[in-house]
């Protein structure tokens, strides 16, 4: 009964706003205009702006030094397999110029080979740690890059600028304080609980790139909750941008969003061996082009990488 009568009078109030509106010669002109520009204006900001900007231009990337040159489809028209070999050369010869430009700082940065499928944690060029992909995807925007576009883009080394993960980057171990030196020497000698934390986390880097981490294990069903606020975060972040670019009158950022899954540990190592601020260089596939673009796995099973 409380619900009924709650809805009548929430249906009378409404009855008496449009009657006084229809009896109130400004608010009526306001509401008509309102109701015709609102939708003009989400219109142009969902359909026909995207349509102008599409392309994902990007900016280039200032002082790139190329070994190679830029390839021209007109040199050699009959012959794909050099123009291939081209291609792999202009990506090699750029991913080994980031490579060159981080190995010069103290700290350690990442290394993502799309080509053979590893992750590696590098300091000073020397690996550390090289981690195997069970599953690679990309996001549809890295097609909207042509060849030069592209080398252009990996030519220098990515900077992370925010993160989210469902594990801390230190791990805490509370322990309580020892009565005596005994306790403490049995407290010293136990060993450490093994970390049964489910590992998910996303790496925002400058020039549009997203790296998505993913464990291979299933989660426990007691983790699913900080899996479940994680996703919520990333939603809002994607929200926000999408909100203020809407207030902004422009396109959302065209993030290239790559997702990869491995072990629970060396997803683990992987976002605790490196800082918070670390550096990546990227290596593309010579034959991840506009037309054809797949990454192999591993055991050689070839996945759908388009989201």
């Amino acid at each position: 009964m409380e619900e009924q009568g709650l809805l009548i009078r929430m249906f009378r109030e409404i009855q008496s706003y449009f009657t006084w509106i229809r009896h109130t010669p400004t608010a009526l002109c306001i509401s008509l205009i309102l109701f015709c520009i609102l939708p003009a204006y989400v219109f142009y900001v969902v359909v026909i702006l995207p349509v102008r900007t599409c392309g994902c231009d990007f900016p280039p990337v200032d002082s790139v030094r190329m070994a190679v040159p830029a390839s021209d489809p007109d040199t050699n028209p009959d012959s794909r397999e050099q123009k291939k070999v081209i291609r792999s050369l202009e990506l090699e010869s750029a991913y080994l110029e980031s490579m060159l430009s981080l190995s010069k700082q103290d700290s350690a940065y990442l290394s993502l080979n799309l080509a053979d499928s590893l992750l590696v944690i590098l300091i000073k060029g020397v690996p550390v740690r090289s981690c195997s992909l069970t599953e690679i995807r990309i996001s549809r925007q890295l097609r909207c890059l042509d060849q030069a576009q592209r080398v252009r883009w990996i030519a220098e080394p990515f900077l992370a600028e925010r993160e989210l993960s469902t594990i801390p980057r230190i791990r805490y171990i509370n322990k309580q304080a020892p009565k005596d030196t005994m306790e403490a020497a049995l407290q010293s000698a136990a060993p450490m609980p093994p970390d049964t934390s489910s590992v998910y986390y996303t790496i925002y880097f400058n020039r549009y790139l997203v790296v998505e981490i993913n464990q291979s294990e299933e989660p426990y069903d007691m983790k699913k909750k900080i899996i479940n606020r994680y996703r919520r975060e990333k939603q809002q972040v994607i929200n926000r941008e999408t909100w203020q670019a809407f207030l902004h009158r422009t396109s959302p950022e065209p993030r290239i969003l790559i997702r990869l899954t491995l072990s629970q540990a060396d997803a683990r190592a992987i976002y605790r061996g490196t800082p918070v601020q670390t550096g990546l260089v990227l290596k593309l596939p010579s034959d991840t082009n506009v037309n054809s673009c797949r990454v192999s796995t591993p055991s050689g099973r070839r996945v759908p990488p388009w989201l």
